[in-house]
This record gives structure tokens, sequence and C-alpha cells, in this order.
């Protein structure tokens, strides 16, 4: 079982692995951090579960940028590792994509594994994770351009030219020409070049309008509704022929990090790590990687980074004698490519650990005198009012310190009042502290709002502790500390806020587990 969970607050796909570093389960998260707890916090875990979790020695996970990308990756990483417990997973089942056919007058089609080349890329759009999405684009673009749904075509037009669904290629109804341009808008449509198609939709909605042709007004007009909800764009499966890697590194005074994607026929099937101690001259760094892991391993046709080495022909050129073809490296700045960098950036802005000390970042966003290395964080939690209870948990140097944790019985609160129940439990822990000259800490965090962090301010107050005091509410994730009336609003990505969430979903578990303990005892009695 594993001894510490290190997972980001993110979308994306976590991998457990065996002792041998085998991996035996992959699965998908809306919020890593959360759902991977939520295997070891669970006392109550059967069968396969259980098994499954004693297995477990070490994690790995990838960072998407949604819940899209995190379906998509799960259901490619089953597939080629074949894991142990994915059992359900592990077929030939694939999410769809749409093609556009390679005939005189095209056609869209929904296929499962189209043919990579370098040809069909063009004309083939996906995976699409969600079926009833999918079908809703593939109707209005055939309505909307007037695009053929027959397999074959047929000698005489059919009811959809009747109904103004087609143009009726078939009988010759419309040039090759201009049935080439309504195709050319459908394939904007997929590819997600949309704002020079809204244009042109919204230019002939209206005229369909003033002609008073409101059904096929109304076309254009959901058309033009799709593409303003069009579905998240995904990077982890993109549909090409061509092996890529991607590179991205960070330079610290201590260390090089570099975090290395490995895409082949357009799926990410690899993510690996690596960090450079101080010592080693930077500019040879990552020349020397690629030329110590590519003697290693096959070169792919392209390797993406975020800057050129200085000698970059030489080492295309060497790149390619050992992979006995091209291969190319590029800096991307925009498009698919680039899209796909930040990616790799992402995941490696978590592995190597922020640039900045986060406590750094607490102590500027709270005006504290110095970074607060101990912090101690309370939450109440109760069941309609029953069994309130509060925990308060400690943090030193942004990690747990399980030793100091504590769990405390509301004695003096009857029913539901958070704030009564907040002063009791700061109250008593404090005049505990200054009893018993235990460490005074740098921060309390209170889990709650403007109300809860008043409430315990005033307890600080009258025992004559000058504590720095903030508050942290959910959903928003806005800090709020008694000097001001407005709520401090740090970026969601900011490291110190990250640690104060840390804190606050740590007190909120523990504060749970004690309450659902105390509340079996009272079912038993």
């Amino acid at each position: 079982m594993l001894d510490r969970i290190e997972a980001p607050h993110a979308p994306g796909v976590y991998m457990f692995k065996d002792g041998t570093g085998r991996i035996i389960y992959v699965g998908k998260a809306k919020d890593l951090k959360k759902r991977v707890s939520s295997y070891f916090y669970n006392k109550k875990l059967e069968g396969k579960t259980l098994r499954l979790v004693e297995g477990v020695k070490s994690l790995d996970f990838v960072i998407t940028n949604n819940e899209t990308e995190a379906l998509i990756l799960e259901s490619n990483l089953i597939k080629k590792f074949q894991s142990k417990y994915n059992v359900d997973l592990r077929g030939s089942y694939r999410y769809p994509f749409v093609k556009i056919t390679d005939e005189v007058f095209p056609r869209i089609e929904v296929v499962r594994q189209p043919k990579k080349n370098v040809e069909s890329s063009k004309n083939v759009f996906g995976p699409f994770v969600d079926a009833s999405a999918r079908s809703r684009m593939v109707g209005l673009v055939e309505k909307s351009f007037k695009i053929r749904t027959c397999r074959k075509l047929p000698k005489r037009a059919c009811l959809k030219y009747y109904m103004g669904h087609c143009l009726a290629p078939c009988i010759g109804n419309i040039s090759k020409e201009d049935y080439s341009r309504n195709v050319s808008k459908a394939k904007k449509f997929f590819s997600g070049d949309r704002k020079e198609l809204a244009q042109e939709l919204e230019g002939e909605m209206k005229e369909l309008a003033s002609r008073k042709l409101f059904e096929l007004a109304i076309q254009k007009r959901d058309a033009l509704r799709l593409i303003s909800n069009e579905p998240e764009k995904q990077a982890v499966d993109v549909f090409t022929s061509k092996n890529r890697d991607f590179i991205a590194f960070r330079k610290t005074p201590e260390s090089f990090s570099i975090q290395l994607f490995n895409f082949r026929r357009g799926t990410l099937y690899g993510k690996k790590s690596f960090v450079f101690r101080s010592g080693i001259v930077e500019k040879d760094i990552l020349e020397d990687f690629m030329q110590n892991y590519y003697s290693e391993h096959k070169p792919p046709h392209e390797i993406i980074l975020q800057e050129l080495p200085e000698n970059h022909a030489e080492i295309e050129r060497s790149l390619s004698e050992l992979a006995g073809h091209k291969v190319s490296l590029a800096v991307p700045v925009r498009g698919e490519n680039r899209r796909i960098l930040e990616l790799v950036e992402k995941n490696l802005d978590f592995s190597a650990g922020p640039s900045v000390n986060p406590l750094e970042e607490i102590k500027n966003a709270l005006f504290l005198s110095h970074a607060p290395r101990l912090i101690e964080c309370f939450d109440v939690s109760h069941l309609g009012g029953s069994n309130t209870t509060a925990s308060m948990v400690s943090f030193l140097d942004a990690k747990p310190n399980k030793a100091q944790y504590r769990h405390f019985r509301i004695r003096k609160v009857r029913g539901i009042d958070d704030y009564a129940a907040m002063q009791e439990v700061v109250g008593r822990r404090y005049k505990r502290v200054l009893a018993e000259k235990l460490p005074v800490p740098d921060l309390v965090l209170i889990d709650g709002g403007k109300g809860q962090v008043s409430a315990a301010a005033s307890v600080l107050n009258d025992l004559g502790l000058k504590v720095p005091i903030v508050g942290l509410a959910k959903r928003e994730e806005e800090l709020f500390v008694p000097s001001r009336q407005a709520a401090i609003v740090l970026a969601k990505d900011n490291p110190g806020l990250r640690v104060l969430m840390n804190v606050r979903d740590e007190a909120h578990r523990f504060a749970n587990r004690y309450r659902k303990k105390l509340a079996e005892k009272s079912l038993k009695k």
C-alpha cells in the first residue's frame, strides 16, 4: 500500500503500479488528489478493490486539461497496458471519429478505427466521447451544409432533396465546385476553425430570415448555437500517422527538470520525468539528454520543444541516422502542437515542484511578517446538528504533522451553530497551548468564510494571542481575514493557495471521519 499520496487537485488519469513497476490499474478523475485518496482513506473496501489497494506500491499520473481528455487517455492506456484490474475496458472498443470521405461528392460517416495516414488525417476529426453530442453535430452539419448521407449515389433524387436537406449531386443539381465549398465549411466546423464559419452562418441566417425562409434559417441558427457550445478540445489523441515526442524543461538554481510525452501515431502512450542536479553546464543538458535518451529509444519523426538547442541541425542529422528516417526538431507557436506542449508543461510544473516557495506566497498574500511554517487548521462537522465534532490538523513546512492532529467533541453547543462550535474548539485548543506552553502556530486556518473567521478571531483576542488567522471558503476558494471586508482572491494555480487548500481538505476529512465514528457508536447503543 502507498505510504504517501502526492497528486494534484486537477483532472487527469492515475496509474497504480505493483512492486515490479507493472501498471495494474488505470483510472480517470475530475480531481486526482481526491480520487486517489478515496482508495486509501476508505476503511470499508471489499473484494477486488481491497486486493487492488493492498497491491499498490507506487503511483503515476498524467494531468489533463479537462475530463474529456482524461476519459480518452484512460481508454487508450488500458488498451496499451492491459492492466489487471481493468477487465471491463481491455477490449477493442474505441471512441469513434467523424470522417469526411474521399469521393467526388463526399459524405460524412462515423468510424471506429480509421487508417492513420497523411491523406486521411485532413479529413478525420475526433475522437468524440459524447455519442449524443456527436450525433447532433453530424445531423446539423449534414442539414446546414446539405452534405449527402447516402452510401452510394442513387440515380434519382431522394426524399431528403425534396425536404431541403440535400442538394442532390446525384442528379447533377449542384456542381462539384459548389459542393466542395460546402464540404470545406463542414471541415472547418469539425476542426474547430469556427470564427470565420460563424460569420458566414450568421449572414446566411439573416438572409434566409429576410426572405421568410424560416425553417432553413432555424437550421443555420442551430448550427451557430452548436458552434458556440462546442465540445472541449482534447490533446491526448490526435489523428496523425507520425510518431512525436514532446519535451518541456525547467531550470532552477538547484536542478534541471525534463518532462517527456511519447505520442505514437497520434496517441499519448507514455510520460517520463528526469531531474539533473546542479553542477552540469546548462546549455549542454538538453543536448546530452537527447543524445543519451535516443541512443536507447528509437527517435520519432518529430521532437517538439520549447526552444531549439544551439546546434539543432547537427542533432537532427545524428538522430536521423539513429532512426533510419528523417527526424525534425520544432518549436510550435500556435495550433495543435502548442496545445499539447502546454499540457506537458502543466505536468512538469507539478512533478518538478513549484519554482517559488508556497509558504512565501502565503506570506505575501496575507502580508505576514514571516512565512508560516507551522499552520493549524480547524473544521467543524455535524449531520443536521447531531454528533457535532471538530478537528485540528497541523502542517509543518507544508507537510502533515500527524502527531499533532486533534479531535474535539463539542460540549457546550446544542443544535446547528457553527460559529459557537468554532469558538468552543478554538478556545479549548489555545487555552491548552498557553497553559502547557506548546508551540504557537504561525497561522491559524479556518474552514469557512467571514463569519467563522470572526468567531475564531474573537476568541484569540480574548486570550491575548496575536496569531494571524484566515478563513478559506469552499467553491470559490476565497480567503477572508478579520481586518478586511473584501475577500482575498488568488489564482487557482497559486502554490500558496494550493497548500492552504490541502490543509483545509485534510481538516475536513479528519473531522468527518471522527463524526462518522461517533455516529456509528451512537447507532450501536
